[in-house]
């Protein structure tokens, strides 16, 4: 409730006249007041002549604490406002008056009906659905929206009973109305299936082919291709069992060169002798095709080069109890041991940065032994070979026959941009048939 002091409107007195000058005075305008004029001039100069204070002379609304005023904007008769806008109005002396706001009016004209009272209900009760349990109006009420005023339901409740009790359809009343029950779509106010469940039993239950349950439905089981609606299996899985769970990477050769390159090492200075076709020198490929650094004769002095694989996505086994492995086929014939050393040579290494960065590999069988790093037999070369004193396979490969060759592939090397390597060097003195590549494999470990 706020006060307000009013000044007398109309308050007013007489000219001072002479004490005997208050009997028989006529009265002076037209007000509520004029019947005890003459007496409101007495009584301001003191006089106390029985007439001025007969009750026929004395207006109740003109008396106050012995003195005679009038305010226009009080009626003291009726205790009841006037100009006090939604507030009452009291005198409470000769010269002051109050206005008391009413209800849950406020400001300084009582001109501001806060928060959720209803100003067209005198500011004496909530509006809209808003509930009063704190002399604030501040509950809205279960289901009932308080960004829309309270004067609408929350989410997808509708209001059949002013209540907004009633949560329709395939929405979820345990979920505030907000989601749908199962597996409907919200995004189709629950009238049809979210992402590929299917409507059986009018509840979106199912999940069907390869589409994963647990994922929602909308990822596939194990390796089956997202791209192709889980029909086929990712690149590189095999549908052994309808299960897509066999991981094999083949690169035979033999209608192309399966994403393999080729390039100079040393800065692209050094030989690059690496080709693919059928070999007619010193050994024929493992079946068909295959690369090697001289398919027709002997590998050249200075060679520095390495054929590099395409760029194979193995991510997916960072989350997998499986664990892959490199498998290829190679023979070699390379120069032999002497002066105590091995000098031309052979090594596969792994990338985990598509080919930004590599690592020496672990194969099994293993390298036949460390390279000289003596420049000297390179001093008509471009540079030293790559290889120079690393371990390498060297000489002649056991048994002069084809050999696979195992290397394990660690989980740093799990990323979508995975590449191998064969890489080959020589010096400028004694050369042979060289290495062949041919059938290699990614497969899941035993």
């Amino acid at each position: 409730m706020r006060s307000q002091v009013l000044s007398p409107g109309l308050a007013f007195v007489l000219a001072s006249v002479a004490a005997t000058s208050c009997f028989g005075e006529p009265p002076i305008g037209d007000h509520p007041c004029n019947d005890c004029l003459p007496c409101e001039t007495c009584m301001l100069h003191g006089t106390d002549e029985p007439a001025c204070v007969a009750e026929e002379h004395h207006h109740s609304a003109c008396g106050v604490d012995g003195h005679v005023h009038w305010y226009d904007s009080c009626d003291a008769d009726e205790g009841i406002k006037a100009e006090c806008n939604n507030a009452t109005c009291t005198v409470t002396s000769a010269t002051e008056a109050t206005c008391e706001c009413d209800n849950h009016w406020q400001g300084s004209d009582c001109e501001i009906c806060p928060g959720n009272w209803d100003p067209t209900q005198d500011c004496a009760v909530c509006q809209n659905h808003w509930i009063d349990e704190g002399d604030d109006c501040g509950t809205c009420p279960d289901n009932w929206d308080p960004y829309q005023e309270c004067n609408a339901c929350a989410n997808h409740w509708i209001d059949e009973d002013n209540d907004c009790g009633t949560c329709p359809g395939n929405w979820d009343p345990e979920q505030d109305c907000i989601a749908c029950v199962g597996n409907w779509d919200p995004s189709e106010n629950c009238e049809e299936c979210e992402f590929n469940w299917v409507d059986e039993g009018n509840d979106c239950g199912t999940c069907p082919g390869n589409w994963d349950p647990d994922a929602s439905c909308a990822d596939c089981l194990g390796q089956w291709d997202l791209a192709t609606a889980c029909t086929e299996c990712m690149e590189n899985w095999l549908d052994d069992d309808d299960d897509c769970a066999t991981y094999q990477y083949l690169a035979d050769f033999e209608l192309d060169a399966d994403g393999f390159t080729h390039t100079h090492l040393s800065g692209g200075s050094g030989q690059d002798p690496w080709e693919r076709g059928e070999s007619t020198s010193g050994q024929s490929c493992h079946a068909g095709s295959c690369f090697g650094t001289n398919l027709d004769g002997y590998y050249p002095d200075c060679q520095d080069a390495a054929l590099v694989s395409p760029a194979i996505d193995l991510s997916w086994f960072a989350d997998a109890p499986q664990t892959p492995e490199l498998t290829f086929w190679h023979w070699y014939n390379i120069e032999p041991f002497n002066a105590d050393t091995w000098w031309d040579g052979a090594l596969v290494q792994l990338s985990d940065s598509d080919g930004v960065s590599w690592h020496n590999a672990d194969p099994t069988p293993s390298y036949d032994g460390l390279l000289s790093d003596d420049p000297d037999p390179y001093e008509d070369c471009a540079d030293v070979a790559y290889v120079a004193g690393r371990s390498a396979w060297a000489g002649d490969i056991s048994g002069n026959a084809w050999t696979q060759v195992t290397v394990p592939i660690d989980d740093e090397f799990y990323v979508e941009e995975f590449r191998f390597r064969f890489v080959f060097g020589s010096d400028v003195n004694v050369v042979d048939h060289g290495w062949l590549i041919d059938d290699i494999e990614i497969r899941l470990a035993d």
